[in-house]
Formats: structure tokens, C-alpha cells, sequence
């Protein structure tokens, strides 16, 4: 049965590999007209000019207005799908400059896990960072903070997925598995080892790139990256249980900025734990999480010189 299933098994590959392009969903296609990119470069623009207007403003209310409107355009971009890391850099750095720390950290965050080189917006992470009281307990340096660090081996090898939308990682996948099956049926037909072995390797390949895409599959159905949070309401209490008559955890509310991990949920509460590995319970409506759940972008996103980054982050 063993020698049966192994003489097989390529054909059983070639199957999956189908089904899989089958059902797998299409890539977006570039809209017409520019229904998508017109509106996008306009609230880009928008954003640039106002960042820029916010850096020679004197006045310290009007500056800060000023940056929130380009956090909120650099915001709107994100949420409708053009999810580049330098524009998740530039959202964080607008919103560190009009001191939402909160949103600064989930955007640096958002940065890091999908940049190539994750150098700049670790760098960009650490100053915010550094604005926290001193008392919050942060996450090492050495990591982003998730279960799996932003700058691991195996996070690198596999940076691209980050960069390419749904339907481009299944046309991958799916690639990916045509080969390793076309290989196995040579390797059958020919007796040639060799390609044997090479479509093991690409199997495996398909099997580490999906399972990298697909965490809730071995992890119980829940993402490990939608489990990790940022604060992003100032004075949130951090309580023994989940009711606000419940006694406070801490001396002092958590500020925006605070990296925690989801651990538990109730309805409107979360059970939290710190980086230093204390727990409690806070408000769900006060977290962000990192499943960045934003569609894939639409018409292509915004490339090139499309996108130009703002200057590294820091305080003004």
C-alpha cells in the first residue's frame, strides 16, 4: 500500500494543486479610469501637504492639527488597501509627531511586519517606544514584540508573502505546486532521484509558505498576530476582573503605546498579559490588534515615487 500510495502521490499533488488554484481567490485587478488611484494620490497628496505645513507651524495647536490630518490621510490609505510598508511608516510618523503614541505604535508595528528590511521601522518602533513612561512595560529590543520576531531568519526568507496581495499569494502557492507535481511525475517517468528530491523540496516549500499564511490552522483557528495589541485609548485601566467595578491592577492607567498580548475575550473586555508577564483585564474598544485585516489594495496600490517616505521618526 506504502508503494502504491508513493507511485501516486504526485498525481494526489496535482489534484490538490488544482483544487487549490481553483478555489483560491482571484488577484485584484488594476481599476479603470482610475476609480481607485485618483482619489488615492489626491488623499496622498493631501496628507503630504499637510505634514509639510504641520513641520513650519509655529503655533503648538494648530501643528498638531495639522499632523493629525496627515495621520488620518496616511490612515486612509491603509484602510482601503494600500498597505506598504512606508506608508505604514509614514501613518506611525505623522501620528508620533501629533503625540498619538498609541497609533504610532500599531502603525510601526503594521511597518514592521511587512517590510523586507525590517532596520528603519524597527528604528521607527524603538523612539516610540521611548516616549513611554518609564514604568510601562515594554517588549526586548531585540524583537517586534509578536510571538514571531520581525527579524528572525525565517521571517526574512519569507518577507515577500507580506508584499503580495491574497489573490497574488495563491497564484504563488498554486505555482508552486504545479512545479513540485510536474517534477514528481517527471521524476516517476524519467527514474531520475533528483527531481524526486527537488519536488520534496518545493512541496515542503508550499507546506512552510502556506502554514506561515495560515497560522489558525495548527494554532486552535485563531491568527497569533491578531492575538498581539496596542493600546490606543490614553488611561486605560488595566483591572482584577472584567467590570469596571473591579480594582485596578497598576498604580497608574496603561497610556496609548502599551504592547500587550491578548490572552482571553469576553464580551467588551480583554484579558490581557504585559510584556513583563503581568495580567488583567481592559475595555476591548481601547486595543488595536495587528491582524491587519485591510483588503489587498485595489488598482494596485500607490508605487514608486507614488509613496514617498517622510523623514525617520522622532518627537518634534
Amino acid at each position: 500500500m506504502i508503494r502504491r500510495f508513493a507511485n501516486q502521490w504526485p498525481s494526489v499533488l496535482l489534484g490538490v494543486a488544482i483544487l487549490y488554484a481553483t478555489l483560491a481567490p482571484a488577484p485584484a485587478r488594476a481599476s479603470r479610469s482610475g476609480e481607485v488611484e485618483v482619489p488615492a494620490m489626491t488623499t496622498l497628496e493631501s496628507a503630504l501637504q499637510a505634514y509639510s505645513a504641520a513641520q513650519t507651524e509655529q503655533d503648538r495647536s494648530a501643528r498638531l492639527a495639522g499632523f493629525s490630518r496627515a495621520e488620518d490621510g496616511f490612515r486612509r490609505l491603509v484602510e482601503a488597501g494600500h498597505r506598504s510598508p512606508d506608508l505604514y511608516a509614514n501613518w506611525g510618523t505623522a501620528a508620533l509627531q501629533a503625540e498619538h503614541l498609541g497609533s504610532a505604535v500599531l502603525a510601526f508595528r503594521l511597518a514592521l511586519r511587512r517590510a523586507p528590511r525590517p532596520e528603519r521601522a524597527m528604528r521607527n518602533l524603538l523612539v516610540a517606544r521611548e516616549l513611554l513612561p518609564p514604568w510601562v512595560p515594554r517588549p526586548s529590543a531585540a524583537g517586534d514584540g509578536s510571538a514571531s520576531p520581525g527579524n528572525t531568519l525565517w521571517n526574512r526568507t519569507l518577507a515577500w508573502r507580506r508584499q503580495l496581495s491574497p489573490g497574488e499569494r495563491a497564484i504563488v502557492l498554486g505555482a508552486l505546486f504545479l512545479v513540485a507535481a510536474a517534477l514528481a511525475a517527471a521524476s516517476l517517468l524519467y527514474r531520475l532521484p533528483g527531481l524526486r528530491v527537488a519536488a520534496a523540496l518545493l512541496a515542503a516549500t508550499w507546506v512552510a509558505t502556506f502554514l506561515s499564511l495560515h497560522p489558525g490552522i495548527l494554532g486552535g483557528g485563531s491568527n497569533p498576530d491578531a492575538r498581539d495589541a496596542v493600546v490606543t485609548v490614553p488611561e486605560t485601566v488595566l483591572r482584577a476582573a472584567d467590570s469596571l467595578g473591579a480594582p485596578a491592577r497598576l498604580p497608574r492607567p496603561l497610556p496609548g503605546g502599551t504592547e500587550l498580548r491578548i490572552i482571553e475575550e469576553r464580551t467588551g473586555w480583554a484579558k490581557v498579559s504585559l510584556a513583563d508577564g503581568q495580567t488583567g483585564w481592559v475595555r476591548r474598544s481601547a486595543l488595536a490588534t495587528l491582524n491587519d485585516t485591510a483588503p489587498a489594495s485595489r488598482g494596485g496600490g500607490l508605487t514608486g515615487g507614488a509613496n514617498p517616505r517622510l523623514h525617520e521618526a522622532g518627537p518634534s
